[in-house]
């Protein structure tokens, strides 16, 4: 594997903290929710971490286009994602907020910053890609056979061809704190941060991903000869 490759973003954020806001980005079958989960698995033996899925509101609204009023439906399970977000990080004080979700358009991304902003959290975008499209296809798939409720009544294709089209990619101009982009099947890392100086906690979740890496290398291997 190669060493995370590091890049200065333009500018920077004097209110960063030592609280975190990790917002979880990339196709259906990138690998987010596996990377959430093991990132979630390792910080929770020293932080307080939350896994907040958007997942219920976007599948289920994959499909609204065929409905007059999706984007009333739309907003409305916004709404409800961060008033419950909001809750539990007033409540629960947590270190470390996952957003796991596509993340895919812009707006939906520029949503959760200002939510960092609001309850002072670092902002973190880990952009999961699989850039062999057959690999998130088999993915997807596999989720499907094994039952997956947020992909209930979705067709692979459809998913796949969707998301394409919509996919805004320009993370690396918006406004976040730190960008990681990791290849799940590759397992490069690419960090670019708008941040001076070293910082501990980023260092230790690109290491998770690495210990990832290393740990996936047998499954991949196994893939490959199917």
């Amino acid at each position: 594997m190669d060493s995370p490759s590091s890049e200065a973003m333009n500018s920077s954020n004097d209110n960063a903290s030592n609280k975190y806001l990790i917002i979880m980005c990339g196709m259906p079958g990138a690998g987010k929710t596996t990377v959430a989960n093991i990132i979630k698995n390792y910080f929770s033996t020293s932080k307080n971490v939350a896994i907040l899925s958007r997942y219920p509101f976007l599948y289920k609204s994959l499909f609204f286009n065929r409905v007059n009023r999706k984007r009333d439906l739309e907003k409305l399970r916004d709404e409800s994602f961060y008033y419950n977000a909001s809750n539990k990080v007033k409540n629960e004080n947590y270190d470390v907020v996952i957003f796991d979700g596509t993340h895919h358009k812009k707006c939906k991304r520029e949503k959760a910053y200002e939510f960092a902003k609001k309850n002072k959290l670092t902002k973190i975008v880990l952009e999961c890609v699989c850039p062999d499209e057959e690999v998130l296809k088999w993915r997807l798939k596999n989720q499907i056979e094994k039952g997956s409720k947020k992909l209930i009544g979705c067709q692979v294709e459809e998913i796949v061809e969707k998301y394409k089209q919509d996919y805004e990619n320009t993370i690396y101009q918006e406004q976040v704190d730190y960008y990681i982009q990791y290849d799940t099947i590759e397992h490069n890392i690419r960090l670019a941060s708008r941040q001076k100086g070293e910082n501990e906690f980023i260092r230790e979740l690109c290491s998770v991903l690495e210990c990832f890496q290393r740990n996936s290398e047998k499954k991949c291997r196994r893939f490959n000869k199917k």
